[in-house]
This record gives structure tokens, C-alpha cells and sequence, in this order.
């Protein structure tokens, strides 16, 4: 978590508020705090958000995906790719909420739909939770997708599958000309597994390099101040060396004249 919170440039809370929100919802025997941290980080690095807002925002999602058999991986890749097309991280989430809601519970007007589509193309698509567990997030949306493309009204399509406007721009953020980054970005959610330990040595090394800039240029400022007020430092010095020297003298000749009287009076 300390890590996390340092490569994600946020406190320690936030980041373990966030590493515990996966944990919980795919179990400890799935995944450690490590693993967790260092997906998440990488769906930061892949998509257009930062970890402080995906931290605030992913613990609504993802218990819903976890219960729909989409893996973190998935998952990940799904809200790199949709923060990217919406620059909005809560958005992003409640698209993908409200697509996985509809998945999991499909309306009327879904279940009409996706027969109306198997029996205009002869397929046998599935519109369920069951279907996304076997084929998978992006396979699922890629078969709806492709399907409702052969129709002119398809964003109805969609609408009427996935129940509201936000699922469906959820959804065409994933597909189409965005299917293939989404694919690479599910792709690099899995396989990586030094993103953590880069991002931190990055950080780091980056927190040094600016700490050491600070030391110089405040020598620099110290040297450049020192030069310039040399020359009124140094008539301060010379006046206080004057005085002291002047006071010096003076207390020396008290002295003397002191000695001078007291041997004059026992003569």
C-alpha cells in the first residue's frame, strides 16, 4: 500500500482502501495485496486517470464484476481503454456498472431483442451472466456488437439490450475501433507484473534527482546572495572591527590610567 501510494501520488489510506476493494471482491486466494497494487497501477498507467480517482471510484464496480465471473484483468483493460475515450474515471465506472447491471439482470426488452437478432442472422447469442462467464468480457460485447452492426438502428439495438444510454456508450467504448486496444490493454493488465516496483524506483529516483536540483540551486541562491552583499557586509564588518578596536583601545587606557592612580596614591 505504501508503495501504491507513492507511485499513485496519493496517501496510504486511499491506496489500501483500493488494493482491500479487489481483495474482497476476488478473494485473497486469488490475488495478494501486492498483485492487486500493482494492476491497478498499470490500469492507471494504461488509461487516462490516476490513482486517487480510481481508487474512489472502482469499489462500485468492482464486486458486480467479480460476481459476473470478469476478471480484474478484464476489468482493468475495460477501464483503461473507457477512461481514455471518456477522460472521466466515475464515468467510466458507471457506464460499466450499468452495462454489468443489465447483464446480469436482463430486461423484457432484451430478452426480445436478442431473439429478434438470433432469428434475423441465425445465431444463437446469449444475452446473460452465463454467457459473459464462458466467453468472457470482451468476447461477449464483441459478439453483441457485431451482431447489432447489421442493422441500421443500432445503438437502439443496444439501448434495448443494455437498458440506458450510459451502459451503451460503456459498451461502444470497448468495441468497434476500440476493440483491439482494449484487447492490448487486457492483455497488459495480466501480463504485467513489475509495473509497481518500476513506477516507485521511477518516483523515487525522480524525488531525488528534484531534492539534489533544490540543494544546488539554493547554494547557487546562497553563493549569488553572499556575492552580492559583500561589499555592505564587509563596511559592516569593517565599521563593527572599528568600534570593537576603538573599544578595545579605550578600555586598555581606562585600565592603565586606573594603574596609574592607584600607585600615585600609595606613594
Amino acid at each position: 500500500a505504501t508503495k501504491a501510494s507513492i507511485v499513485g501520488v496519493t496517501d496510504t489510506r486511499t491506496a489500501t482502501g483500493a488494493i482491500l476493494s479487489v481483495m474482497n471482491a476476488y478473494g485473497e486466494e486469488t490475488l495478494n495485496a501486492g498483485q492487486a497494487a500493482t494492476k491497478l497501477f498499470t490500469i492507471v498507467q494504461k488509461g487516462r486517470t490516476t490513482f486517487p480517482e480510481l481508487a474512489a471510484s472502482i469499489g462500485d464496480v468492482v464486486p458486480l464484476a467479480a460476481n459476473l465471473g470478469v476478471s480484474l484483468d478484464e476489468l482493468g483493460g475495460a477501464l483503461a481503454v473507457s477512461t481514455r475515450v471518456s477522460g472521466n474515471t466515475a464515468k467510466s465506472v458507471t457506464q460499466l456498472t450499468a452495462a454489468f447491471t443489465n447483464i446480469l439482470k436482463p430486461t423484457e426488452s432484451a430478452k426480445k431483442t436478442i431473439k429478434l437478432l438470433n432469428s434475423e442472422l441465425g445465431t444463437s447469442l446469449e444475452f446473460s451472466a452465463q454467457a459473459l462467464k464462458e466467453k468472457g468480457l470482451q468476447q461477449f460485447l464483441g459478439e453483441i456488437f457485431e451482431a447489432s452492426r447489421q442493422f441500421k438502428n443500432q445503438e437502439q439495438i443496444l439501448s434495448n439490450l443494455f437498458g440506458s444510454v450510459r451502459a451503451v456508450r460503456g459498451v461502444l467504448s470497448l468495441t468497434g475501433e476500440n476493440f483491439k486496444e482494449t484487447k492490448e490493454a487486457i492483455k497488459a493488465v495480466n501480463e504485467q507484473t513489475e509495473t509497481l516496483n518500476e513506477g516507485f524506483n521511477i518516483i523515487s529516483s525522480t524525488l531525488s534527482a528534484k531534492f539534489d536540483k533544490a540543494i544546488e540551486t539554493s547554494s547557487g541562491f546562497i553563493t549569488r546572495f553572499a556575492s552580492l552583499a559583500e561589499p555592505a557586509l564587509t563596511s559592516i564588518v569593517d565599521k563593527f572591527t572599528m568600534i570593537a578596536t576603538a573599544a578595545n583601545v579605550a578600555f586598555d587606557v581606562a585600565m592603565a590610567d586606573k594603574g596609574k592612580s592607584a600607585s600615585e596614591s600609595l606613594v
